[in-house]
């Protein structure tokens, strides 16, 4: 509330009409060009800092002045490969976080089927697991 009552009392009060309308217009980005994408500048800032940080961390240790430098001015083409890739292959280009959440109904469903079918817990005689000298039951050992 405070940055809010200050940024209003400087650009409505204290600066002619011509630079509180620049003040204004800088204060706001639109990186994808299309109308109502507008975001805040300091947060555009913030996600170029964190697309940085993760070419960076690819460079692994030992980094140089030059490295970092060079990384930095790099980061905005391999994002742009990266999400391209990601688009093409049917994966979502800009995600609320870097892990892909992979539904696991498909594996349940092959697991109860395989273990429906073998039935792994039930003791069957003369059932055996390849190796020599095993126990027919691991829940029974005198069977």
């Amino acid at each position: 509330m405070v940055e809010l009552i200050n940024f209003l009392t400087k650009t409505e009060y204290l600066l002619s009409p011509r630079d509180s309308t620049a003040v204004k217009l800088t204060s706001f980005v639109n990186p994808s060009g299309r109308s109502g994408r507008n975001k805040p500048a300091d947060m555009q800032q913030e996600n170029n800092i964190k697309s940085v940080k993760n070419v960076v961390k690819g460079h692994g240790s030992g980094k140089t002045d030059r490295a970092l430098v060079r990384a930095s001015k790099a980061a905005p083409a391999i994002n742009y490969v990266t999400d391209s890739f990601k688009t093409s292959v049917g994966l979502s280009a800009s995600g609320p976080s870097k892990k892909y959440n992979k539904s696991d109904a498909e594996d349940k469903l092959v697991c109860s089927t395989i273990f429906r079918n073998c039935r792994p817990f039930k003791i069957q005689a003369k059932r055996s697991c390849g190796f020599a000298g095993t126990l027919v039951s691991i829940f029974y050992p005198h069977c």
